[in-house]
Protein backbone atom coordinates (compact mmCIF):
# COMPACT_ATOMS: atom_id res chain seq x y z
CA UNK A 1 0.00 0.00 0.00
CA UNK A 2 0.94 2.98 -0.70
CA UNK A 3 0.31 6.44 1.08
CA UNK A 4 -0.87 9.31 -1.36
CA UNK A 5 -0.86 9.54 -5.16
CA UNK A 6 1.82 10.47 -7.35
CA UNK A 7 1.88 13.77 -6.95
CA UNK A 8 1.41 13.92 -3.11
CA UNK A 9 4.64 11.97 -2.87
CA UNK A 10 6.89 14.56 -5.09
CA UNK A 11 5.09 17.53 -3.07
CA UNK A 12 6.22 15.44 0.51
CA UNK A 13 9.39 14.95 -1.36
CA UNK A 14 9.79 18.64 -2.31
CA UNK A 15 9.05 19.56 1.10
CA UNK A 16 11.54 17.58 2.64
CA UNK A 17 14.17 18.88 0.09
CA UNK A 18 13.43 22.36 0.57
CA UNK A 19 12.69 22.68 4.57
CA UNK A 20 14.77 19.14 5.79
CA UNK A 21 11.90 17.95 7.73
CA UNK A 22 8.63 15.59 6.65
CA UNK A 23 5.21 17.18 6.01
CA UNK A 24 2.98 16.36 9.36
CA UNK A 25 0.53 14.27 6.64
CA UNK A 26 3.49 12.66 5.55
CA UNK A 27 4.11 11.52 9.15
CA UNK A 28 0.67 10.68 10.20
CA UNK A 29 -0.14 8.47 8.06
CA UNK A 30 -3.86 6.73 8.83
CA UNK A 31 -3.38 3.20 9.90
CA UNK A 32 -5.76 0.71 9.00
CA UNK A 33 -8.15 -0.35 10.95
CA UNK A 34 -8.32 -3.49 12.92
CA UNK A 35 -11.57 -3.81 11.15
CA UNK A 36 -10.57 -3.41 7.65
CA UNK A 37 -6.98 -5.95 7.73
CA UNK A 38 -9.45 -8.75 6.85
CA UNK A 39 -10.27 -7.32 3.82
CA UNK A 40 -7.14 -6.41 2.75
CA UNK A 41 -5.40 -10.24 3.23
CA UNK A 42 -8.42 -11.43 1.65
CA UNK A 43 -7.71 -9.32 -1.12
CA UNK A 44 -4.16 -10.12 -1.33
CA UNK A 45 -4.22 -13.46 -0.78
CA UNK A 46 -6.85 -13.43 -3.88
CA UNK A 47 -4.56 -11.09 -5.85
CA UNK A 48 -1.86 -13.85 -5.85
CA UNK A 49 -4.35 -16.09 -8.24
CA UNK A 50 -5.48 -13.30 -10.61
CA UNK A 51 -5.15 -14.23 -14.31
CA UNK A 52 -2.93 -12.31 -16.54
CA UNK A 53 -3.04 -11.64 -20.61
CA UNK A 54 -1.08 -9.91 -22.73
CA UNK A 55 -2.51 -6.67 -21.65
CA UNK A 56 -1.93 -7.11 -18.03
CA UNK A 57 -3.46 -8.57 -15.31
CA UNK A 58 -7.23 -9.57 -15.02
CA UNK A 59 -9.69 -8.45 -12.34
CA UNK A 60 -9.46 -11.33 -9.41
CA UNK A 61 -12.86 -13.27 -10.99
CA UNK A 62 -15.56 -13.38 -9.20
CA UNK A 63 -15.63 -17.10 -8.90
CA UNK A 64 -12.85 -17.05 -7.23
CA UNK A 65 -14.21 -14.58 -4.18
CA UNK A 66 -17.18 -16.80 -3.99
CA UNK A 67 -15.16 -19.61 -3.21
CA UNK A 68 -12.52 -18.02 -0.53
CA UNK A 69 -15.78 -16.56 1.22
CA UNK A 70 -17.65 -20.48 1.45
CA UNK A 71 -14.06 -21.85 2.54
CA UNK A 72 -14.12 -19.03 5.20
CA UNK A 73 -17.56 -19.41 6.13
CA UNK A 74 -19.03 -16.15 4.89
CA UNK A 75 -22.95 -17.36 4.27
CA UNK A 76 -24.44 -13.53 4.39
CA UNK A 77 -25.11 -11.82 1.52
CA UNK A 78 -24.55 -8.65 2.33
CA UNK A 79 -20.97 -9.53 3.55
CA UNK A 80 -20.56 -11.05 0.75
CA UNK A 81 -21.33 -8.20 -1.52
CA UNK A 82 -19.39 -5.96 0.55
CA UNK A 83 -16.21 -8.29 -0.02
CA UNK A 84 -16.96 -7.95 -3.30
CA UNK A 85 -17.30 -4.07 -3.50
CA UNK A 86 -14.26 -3.77 -1.73
CA UNK A 87 -12.34 -5.93 -4.49
CA UNK A 88 -13.50 -4.40 -6.99
CA UNK A 89 -12.01 -1.16 -5.77
CA UNK A 90 -8.91 -2.51 -5.20
CA UNK A 91 -8.44 -4.56 -8.11
CA UNK A 92 -8.73 -0.96 -10.00
CA UNK A 93 -5.86 0.94 -7.85
CA UNK A 94 -3.89 -2.37 -8.49
CA UNK A 95 -4.41 -2.81 -12.16
CA UNK A 96 -3.87 0.95 -13.04
CA UNK A 97 -0.48 0.87 -10.38
CA UNK A 98 0.80 -1.83 -12.65
CA UNK A 99 -0.23 -0.71 -15.66
CA UNK A 100 1.64 2.72 -14.90
CA UNK A 101 4.29 0.92 -13.90
CA UNK A 102 4.89 -1.16 -17.46
CA UNK A 103 3.96 2.06 -19.03
CA UNK A 104 7.40 3.52 -17.09
CA UNK A 105 9.08 0.57 -17.93
CA UNK A 106 8.63 0.81 -21.48
CA UNK A 107 9.80 4.32 -21.95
Amino acid sequence: MQWGDEEHQRLFKLIYEDTGTYHPAYLNKPALRDDCIKYLDAFRLLSASRLWSEVGPQPIQVSAISAYLSMVGIEDISTKLKYLRLFRIMDVVVIDHITEQRKKART
